[in-house]
This record gives C-alpha cells, structure tokens and sequence, in this order.
C-alpha cells in the first residue's frame, strides 16, 4: 500500500489534531488581530497554499468583513515595483506546507520591509524561515506528508484558514460542523473510495477538468494542479460557467469534468451538465446533499454544511481522483517524477 493513500483516506487523523491545536491557540489568535492594526489582509503563497489562499479569502471577507486578497509570491518576487504603493496597512497571512519555499521568504522580507506589517504564518515543518519572520505562528507538524505531493497536508492548511474566522466571530456552530464533518469522514472516504475506484476500473479517461466558483475555486483549481502532479495525466480548471467561453470545444468522450456544485440543483449548472454530455464526456458532481441525477457520478456528504465542510470534502475527492488515476497509469502516487516538496531557486 502507497504512503500516500493513508494520508488522503485516513486525513481525518490529521484533521483532528489541527482542530484541537488550532482551538488551543484562541486566544493567541485572537490577541494577535485585536493588537495589529490593519485595513486589508493579503495573504500570500505559492503553489497549493495559493489555492486555498484563493478560497480563504472568500470565507475571511464575507465572515470578518473586511477587505481580503490572495497573491502569489512570485509575483512579489518578479514584479516588486506593482506592490509598492499597492496597500495601505496590510496583515500578512502566509500559508505554507514546508515553511522555507523560496519565492514565499523573499515575499514576506519585501512586504515586511516596505509597510512593517504583521505577519500570521501557517507551517507543517518545524524551525522554518518562514517561522523566523512570523509574528505568530501556528505550526501544524503532524499534517506533513511522507509522500511528495499536498494531499492532507493542503486539506490541513486550508482547515487553519477557515477556522480562524470562525475563533475571531466566536461561530460555534461553524466549529460544531467541522467537527461532525471530521467525525462522519472515516464512512464518507470509505464510501468515495469504493466509488472513485469503480469508476476508474470501468471507465478510461484521459483528461480531467474540473469546474466551480465562490469559495470552491481556489480548491478546485488544486483539484487538477493535484491530478497533473500525482497522475502526471493532463487536467485544467475553470470557472463553473466560463467553461462554455471557449474551452467546452475541446471536449470528446476521453474527458472526466468534476463539477463542484453549489447544492441547490441549480438550473444554470443542470444545463451546463447536459451541455457537457452533448459533446461526449462524463460528469462527476461533488456536492453536499443534493444528488444532481442529471450528472453520471455524483458524491455527497449527505447532508446541508457550509460551503467550507463542502470545499474540504471536495479536496479530498479530487486527491483520491488524483490517486486512482495514477494507479491506472503505473504512475507511483508517492513519488511522481521530477517533483520535490518545495522548491528552493
């Protein structure tokens, strides 16, 4: 058995642990947004932590309302100059799996160094460059993977992300969810597992797209960055209704489209189902409740969450995707080529 199926089934280990860590640090964070004054947040990442920075930020405004942003520190590091006048008193938030990733460090040290602003880092590694810099740290080591690519790892750091606005409102019930979420997850993978392998047993797809918007984005965007790393197998996000501007055309009966649904059996992605099954591929639809019956595969936690509990469920669903496909094309999911777990430049 793999390393990493037991770090993408079995993630609710990790994801019990986070939760009670991140718990007994309230006050920590709490102390730590009342004392910095500050106007935005921005956070700021590469890679995975990028994409559910990109979620992150929609649970952050819409919770403490305030104004938020995600950018890539690469973009930092290359184009310095379009971030000079960019902010005005920013908090920093910097997610990160290994702590020491290259583009991130020198992000952090230009935006410290030109609005001296707070800086809350999330790591998996201990004694990090990134841990050095911070002003707060939360430290989540038990979530790093043996293996190569993000897989719990990801689902962990995103968890952080959210919970955090949840401790600044004080929003039990939001917590009261996670937590059910985390105990239902042993059935609800079990029950993927079987689902996921049966369809990649019967079927032969060689193309993966996955679609959806608000708060999913950012997670299905590493729904196919997962796909491409672990399965080395070509795959592509899109926005739920930008999919029909252009790249529906290249669709045939080799492609899987994984549509993140909304939960509401809405008409607009009931019509974009039919629309994607005209041209001969399958679709999968990752909910909460709702069963489209339109789609020909569809996975649901079973019963109405929030937004977030969707969005780590539909990370999950897009690594064990992710982790067939790469079963069936001999690729070994703990060690795909030409990949490392950070990267230094």
């Amino acid at each position: 058995m793999y390393k990493s199926h037991k770090e993408i089934f079995r993630q609710d280990i990790s994801l019990e642990e986070t939760l009670r860590y991140v718990l007994s640090m309230e006050k920590e964070i709490n102390d730590f947004f009342i004392r910095n004054e500050f106007d935005e947040i921005v956070f700021v990442a590469c890679g995975s932590s990028y994409w559910l920075s990109l979620s992150a930020v929609e649970t952050f405004s819409e919770t403490i309302g305030i104004r938020c942003s995600a950018i890539t520190s690469g973009d930092v590091v290359m184009n310095p100059d379009q971030y000079v006048n960019r902010y005005g008193k920013p908090l920093i938030i910097a997610p990160s799996r290994s702590g020491n990733t290259t583009e991130t460090i020198k992000a952090i040290d230009f935006l410290k160094e030109r609005y001296s602003c707070p800086v809350l880092a999330i790591v998996e590694y201990e004694d990090t460059k990134l841990g050095i810099r911070a002003d707060l740290l939360l430290n989540i080591p038990w979530a790093k993977e043996i293996s190569i690519c993000q897989t719990r790892s990801f689902s962990n750091l995103y968890l952080v992300c959210i919970l955090i606005p949840a401790i600044l409102k004080n929003n039990q019930a939001f917590l009261s969810e996670i937590r059910q979420y985390i105990n239902l997850f042993e059935n609800l993978s079990g029950e993927a597992e079987k689902y996921i392998k049966n369809i990649f047993d019967k079927n032969d797809f060689e193309g993966l797209i996955t679609l959806g918007n608000g708060k999913l984005f950012g997670l299905i965007c590493e729904g196919a960055y997962i796909t491409v790393e672990m399965a080395q197998a070509p795959a592509h996000f899109y926005y739920t209704l930008e999919f029909r501007h252009g790249p529906i055309v290249l669709l045939d009966e080799t492609y899987l489209v994984v549509l993140c649904s909304m939960g509401n059996q809405d008409e607009l992605e009931i019509n974009l189902i039919k629309d994607i099954q005209a041209k001969g591929a399958r679709v999968l639809c990752i909910a909460d409740s709702d069963n489209i019956i339109q789609a020909d595969f569809s996975l649901t936690i079973g019963k109405k969450v929030p937004q977030e509990i969707t969005g780590l469920y539909i990370s999950f669903v897009t690594q064990a995707i992710a982790y067939y496909k790469a079963l069936a094309l001999e690729v070994n999911p703990d060690v795909p080529r030409d990949l490392v777990q950070w990267i230094q430049i």
